[in-house]
């Protein structure tokens, strides 16, 4: 099977303070304090866009490096086992320069003395999807500003395993069913206010529609080495690590999903 680049748009595009973001979608279950307010604030930046369908011209080399830099060699191969059509790598989202840009910035604003209800959007480093499909089958990662704190509460429908004092993963069912694995880092920024790295930590996010694997360890064994990529490139000051896998982890949090 080849992995063979194309251009699909259908992305929410706006202009934020000048920088570029895209539409993203948390499971209600997750914002529990914040909810009102995120929302309110989502639908003040989010727009409705029309169906999209598959257009011409390819994406550059970089943009599939970046998905190959994010799940490594054996991640590309997995995409690959575990598709049943050819798939391609949609063009032009943030690099990780970018997206540890926008995340300091959005450390460095937060302020403990503030009342004010964050509503971060992150980056998205990766999609892959269905060449001959739609961007509703895909397989994405993204990294940003998580607007829960470190140590949230979930819902007990969440599976939270603390892997380390620095490294959480949280992986369950959104509303629309889909598994959503998402790996949660305290990394203090540079010029950020003391207790940011606990506040404002660093959130990593794969969506996968577009598999047939259904492994949680494989999810998270390919989001955990995403992770360790992006912290290649974003400066934590606490230089938090990350392990292999869930084995590899210290123990901590656990919760199962009912």
């Amino acid at each position: 099977m080849t992995w063979l680049p194309f251009a699909i748009r259908c992305v929410t595009s706006l202009t934020v303070e000048g920088l570029r973001v895209r539409e993203r979608r948390r499971p209600t279950e997750l914002v529990t304090v914040r909810k009102a307010a995120v929302f309110l604030g989502s639908l003040s930046l989010l727009l409705a866009l029309p169906g999209c369908a598959e257009s011409g011209p390819a994406e550059g080399d970089d943009d599939v490096a970046a998905c190959k830099q994010l799940l490594g060699a054996a991640g590309v191969d997995w995409v690959k086992r575990n598709s049943e059509s050819e798939t391609g790598v949609m063009p032009g989202f943030e690099d990780l320069n970018s997206a540890k840009d926008l995340f300091e910035k959005q450390a460095t604003s937060w302020d403990s003395r503030s009342a004010d209800i964050p509503s971060y959007v992150g980056s998205e480093l990766c999609r892959i999807v269905e060449r001959a499909g739609t961007a509703d089958r895909s397989l994405t990662i993204r990294y940003g500003a998580s607007i829960l704190p470190f140590g949230h509460t979930f819902g007990d429908d969440w599976v939270v395993k603390g892997l380390n004092a620095d490294v959480k993963l949280v992986y369950g069912k959104e509303a629309a069913g889909r598994t959503r694995y998402t790996v949660r880092i305290r990394c203090q920024v540079k010029g950020s206010a003391a207790g940011q790295k606990d506040e404002v930590p660093l959130e990593g996010v794969m969506v996968d529609t577009l598999t047939n694997a259904d492994s949680i360890d494989e999810h998270s064994m390919y989001l955990l080495h995403s992770a360790r990529t992006v912290l290649k490139t974003f400066e934590c000051l606490n230089d938090p690590q990350v392990p292999a896998g869930l084995a590899d982890g210290t123990g901590g949090e656990k919760r199962t999903s009912r």
